[in-house]
């Protein structure tokens, strides 16, 4: 069950993002889980993460999901399924991002892809924003559109050359804001996977692989189901 005290909003925005939730207070026991953070095994993640990752223990896989369930307010538990959850500390040294890290992101084109990242640093260290593609007006990227996006970013590139090294700040006549979430302890976020986004990682100073002063965080990712009946 999730906690008693969890606290559940939408996050204001500007344009046609909408879905976005903040849920604070959201685990039961937060300490907890940062003390099964630091006796995680973490490891340099493949894929596109830019840090290293841990598996999530099954009883914080299982209040994350009730959580989810919970806010959504979703009867059918078989209408939520989390699909990943891991430990996360967001980590490469920006000159070293590929070019595909320093821009704003989608997670997938499913209309049914929820994403979420739970914030566990108990110092201020970035949250999270959304953004709208200017010369698309693109906010959700689904099957229809993919193609197009990418078309139309790859011309943003050639026309105003690629984003500098560094995790994403500001890339004028390409990406404008539409939203923010600052990352607090022992918040999550939720929100639909296909819209665009990054996490507002500063440079300088440089992340750092540290549980205790890194950018310590829970990200997940879950599948929404119609409900039977």
């Amino acid at each position: 069950m999730p906690s008693i005290s969890a606290q559940v909003r939408d996050l204001p925005h500007c344009g046609s993002a909408a879905g976005i939730h903040v849920i604070d207070a959201a685990l039961r026991d937060p300490h907890e889980a940062r003390r099964l953070a630091d006796l995680a095994r973490f490891a340099v993640d493949e894929g596109f993460y830019p840090g290293i990752r841990a598996p999530l223990p099954d009883a914080l896989r299982n209040e994350i999901t009730g959580l989810v369930r919970g806010a959504l307010r979703v009867g059918d538990a078989a209408a939520v399924v989390l699909e990943d959850a891991t430990f996360g500390i967001v980590c490469r040294p920006p000159a070293a991002l590929l070019p595909a890290q320093r821009l704003p992101h989608y997670d997938g084109t499913s209309p049914d892809l929820l994403a979420g990242v739970l914030y566990l640093s108990s110092h201020p260290v970035g949250g999270t924003a959304f953004y709208r593609h200017v010369g698309t007006g693109l906010e959700r990227i689904d099957a229809t559109s993919e193609a197009r996006y990418h078309q139309a970013l790859g011309a943003d590139i050639a026309t105003y050359g690629p984003p500098p090294p560094g995790y994403f700040g500001t890339y004028p006549g390409v990406f404008e804001r539409i939203a923010e979430c600052e990352g607090r302890f022992n918040r999550l976020l939720l929100y639909p996977g296909n819209l665009l986004h990054s996490g507002l990682i500063a440079n300088d100073p440089p992340p750092i692989p540290c549980r205790v002063r890194g950018r310590l965080t829970i990200t997940c990712f879950l599948s929404r189901r119609p409900e039977i009946g």
